[in-house]
C-alpha cells in the first residue's frame, strides 16, 4: 500500500553553463541566477546563504556548475531547481552558447547580452527591521531627493531589498551596476555618494 500523504523526495541535479544573470524574487533581486546550458535556459533558485555571495563572485557569462535538488511542483508540472553549491569553471569573455528554444530549433544566446543604453542604474537599500532601525527608511527618501535634484530619476533607479546579511552595519546600500557597497549610511552622505558613483550621469544631462 502507497501513502499518498508522503512527500516526494527531491533529486539531486549537477548542470553546467554559462551564468546570464539574477532574476529578482518578491524580497531580493538575486533570489535567481540564469544559466544558459545546451538544453535550454534555466532559472535556479539561490539560498540566503549563497545569494550575496554570488552577487560578488559571478560576472555574466562565467561559466560555472551549479550543484542542488530539483523536484516537480505539483501546481504548475514544472521542475523547480535550488542550487547549494556554485562553481565558478572560468571566467567568460562574452561568447555565444547555443541555447534550445524550442522543441525543434537552436537559437543563440548571447552568455552576456549588451545592456540597453538607456537601461536605469541602480540603488538598492536594505529595509529589513535592523536596517530600518538604524534609519534605511530616511536614507531612502534622501536618496530619492537627491536624485531627483540632479535630475537623474529617468535613469537612477532605488529598489528596496530584503536583508544582506550585515544587520549589525546597517543602514547597507549598494551601487549598481558597480555592486559598491557602503554600509553605516549616514543621510547626510547621499548627496556625495550619488555624486561619486553617477557623476558621469551628472555631465551627460549637463551637456
Amino acid at each position: 500500500m502507497i501513502r499518498k500523504d508522503l512527500k516526494p523526495i527531491p533529486q539531486r541535479f549537477c548542470l553546467e553553463g554559462q551564468f546570464l544573470g539574477f532574476a529578482p524574487g518578491p524580497k531580493s533581486p538575486f533570489k535567481y541566477l540564469q544559466l544558459a546550458t545546451v538544453e535550454g535556459l534555466t532559472t535556479i533558485k539561490l539560498g540566503k546563504s549563497l545569494r550575496l555571495m554570488m552577487f560578488r563572485y559571478l560576472s555574466p557569462g562565467d561559466n560555472i556548475r551549479v550543484v542542488g535538488r530539483q523536484k516537480l511542483d505539483k501546481k504548475t508540472g514544472e521542475t523547480c531547481f535550488k542550487a547549494e553549491e556554485v562553481m565558478k569553471l572560468s571566467t567568460g569573455a562574452g561568447s555565444v552558447l547555443p541555447v534550445q528554444i524550442g522543441a525543434n530549433s537552436t537559437t543563440p544566446v548571447a552568455a552576456s547580452p549588451p545592456r540597453p543604453a538607456k537601461t536605469k542604474a541602480k540603488v538598492l537599500v536594505c529595509q529589513k527591521s535592523s536596517c530600518r532601525k538604524r534609519g534605511s527608511r530616511v536614507v531612502c527618501d534622501r536618496l530619492e531627493a537627491a536624485i531627483a535634484q540632479q535630475g537623474l530619476t529617468d535613469q537612477v533607479k532605488i529598489v528596496q531589498t530584503g536583508c544582506m546579511d550585515r544587520c549589525k552595519v546597517g543602514p547597507n546600500v549598494v551601487f549598481m551596476p558597480n555592486k559598491a557597497r557602503h554600509s553605516r549610511v549616514s543621510p547626510d552622505a547621499i548627496a556625495a555618494l550619488i555624486n561619486q558613483h553617477y557623476s558621469a550621469l551628472t555631465a551627460d544631462q549637463q551637456t
